[in-house]
Parts: C-alpha cells; sequence; structure tokens
C-alpha cells in the first residue's frame, strides 16, 4: 500500500467519521425539581433506559424537560385526583 493510497483512505474515513451525526444529547433542566439530569448511555442502558440527576452540573444551555421522577409522581397525583 502506498502511502498516498493510505492517506486518501484515511481521509475518507474521517469524513465520513465526522460527518456522521454520533453527538451526544445535552443533559436537561427539570423544571419539577430544579435539578439537571441526563440519561446513562450503555448497550444495557439502551434497554432499560435509566437516567441520573447531575450534581453540580451547570443548567445554562440546557434544555428543559420533566425528569422521569417528576413525570411518575405526576401522573399519581393525576391518578390520585380522579379517584
Amino acid at each position: 500500500m502506498s502511502m498516498d493510497h493510505f492517506i486518501k483512505t484515511y481521509n475518507n474515513d474521517m469524513k465520513q467519521h465526522l460527518s456522521s451525526n454520533r453527538m451526544a444529547d445535552s443533559p436537561k433542566y427539570c423544571r419539577g425539581c430544579k435539578k439537571p439530569w441526563d440519561w446513562i448511555t450503555s448497550e444495557h442502558a439502551q434497554r432499560t433506559r435509566p437516567w441520573k440527576l447531575l450534581e453540580g452540573f451547570p443548567t445554562i444551555g440546557c434544555k428543559r424537560e420533566i425528569c422521569p421522577k417528576c413525570r411518575k409522581s405526576a401522573k399519581r397525583t393525576k391518578t390520585e385526583a380522579l379517584v
């Protein structure tokens, strides 16, 4: 393999890697408990979808989204109100 071929192949691989959308999701900020949170990413976590609170994480620029804990408690409250 010549050096030119190696460089061309490497450059093409890097272009594909950089053009693919592999950005991580940004953390979210819960308006209910007023804490930042994010989904845990791993192969096992993709099936179970666990999440975690991010203690001491800056909230500037975070998307505003209710965390699963507050969402679950809101559903419970609505169900109790109906009974």
